[in-house]
């Protein structure tokens, strides 16, 4: 009777123990996850990218009581699918297609009142670039709309187009900042560039470019930006939280002791962007819809 009774208050301690174990364990799969990830398209060079996201990270893991982990990737990572990134911050020709990712707000570039933002062509004062045979053209950066491919129609239309109307056609690397193409071309080393609009008001600003030098304008419509996009894995109410920290960012800058805003806002500055604006197709997000395609 003994060797039995010690054997049943070991079976009875184990089940406890499981039954303890158990509450541990979620009865079916969590819609929000421990941690989210924020897939930042690369700019130029990883430690200063890093250097201004991690701070609005941590203002949005604090908005959200879940960690935000950075994670600076490629234009082809994020066109194969962005590996299970729960956000990205990036142009919305390289978003995921298959509609797995919905706009949440779009960054407002430094000193701009909107997000769409313009191309702009900027060429010498005296150079008829339509007339020259093959000129030379580089553009802002490869993917987004105000770094050259809203440009597309514009080229085209004065006998240029970008595929075989040029001798030569280079991009910069920093879809952030349009200065090393600027550079360039106060250098000489092209007949025009197209650029977007805030960078070019800060390259006067700075004098890369001398409106005595160079004449410039519109290349283009306001065109899609740099978009903050939340995976649709990510339950409503993440997503809605996501969205509202981003809006509120600039708000909460305002508020001195609201230190970690400032801090995410002077970190994005590095980056060229002082806030978000809501999407254009307001009431849709409003109701957590699907976002329209592109």
């Amino acid at each position: 009777m003994r060797r039995v009774g010690e054997a049943g208050t070991w079976v009875i301690f184990s089940l406890v123990v499981l039954v303890a174990l158990s509450t541990f364990l979620p009865l079916r799969e969590p819609q929000i996850p421990g941690t989210f990830t924020l897939a930042v398209i690369e700019g130029q060079g990883e430690t200063r990218m890093l250097a201004g996201v991690r701070p609005f990270c941590s203002y949005l893991g604090d908005e959200l009581r879940r960690a935000v982990v950075p994670q600076i990737v490629d234009a082809v990572f994020l066109k194969e699918g962005a590996m299970g990134a729960h956000l990205i911050l990036a142009p919305r020709e390289l978003l995921p297609e298959g509609g797995s990712f919905q706009i949440l707000a779009w960054a407002k570039g430094s000193g701009m009142g909107a997000a769409h933002e313009r191309p702009y062509v900027v060429v010498p004062r005296g150079t008829h670039w339509e007339s020259l045979r093959a000129p030379r053209l580089i553009l802002g950066d490869r993917w987004t709309w105000a770094g050259g491919r809203g440009a597309a129609e514009f080229l085209a239309e004065r006998g240029h187009p970008l595929d075989g109307g040029f001798s030569e056609v280079a991009a910069g690397h920093d879809i952030y900042d349009h200065t090393e193409a600027l550079a360039a071309l106060a250098h000489g080393a092209f007949d025009l560039a197209v650029v977007r609009e805030s960078d070019l008001r800060r390259a006067v600003e700075t004098g890369i470019i001398d409106p005595h030098r160079f004449t410039f304008g519109p290349a283009g419509p306001p065109g899609d930006g740099i978009a903050l996009a939340a995976s649709h894995e990510l339950a409503d109410r993440a997503r809605r939280k996501v969205r509202a920290a981003a809006l509120d960012l600039s708000v909460f800058g305002f508020d001195r002791k609201h230190l970690p805003a400032g801090a995410a806002l002077s970190g994005l500055a590095v980056l060229g962007i002082e806030g978000f604006v809501p999407d254009r197709f307001f009431p849709e997000l409003r109701s957590m819809g699907p976002s329209p395609a592109p």
